[in-house]
């Protein structure tokens, strides 16, 4: 990607920031579907519990 990014004529510094927002919402956006997961295994091992 970096590569790419310099043949598109970016600095380094804006490469890194771009990275860093990917990063940023990469981060953001796997977090709250994660939670979602562990929320509906809980959910399905509380009612076959019986």
């Amino acid at each position: 990607m970096t590569v790419h990014l310099f043949a598109k004529g970016l600095a380094l510094t804006q490469i890194v920031l771009v990275q860093a927002n990917y990063s940023l919402v990469i981060l953001v956006s796997e977090y709250p579907s994660a939670l979602v997961v562990i929320f509906l295994s809980l959910k399905k091992n509380t009612t076959h519990s019986e």
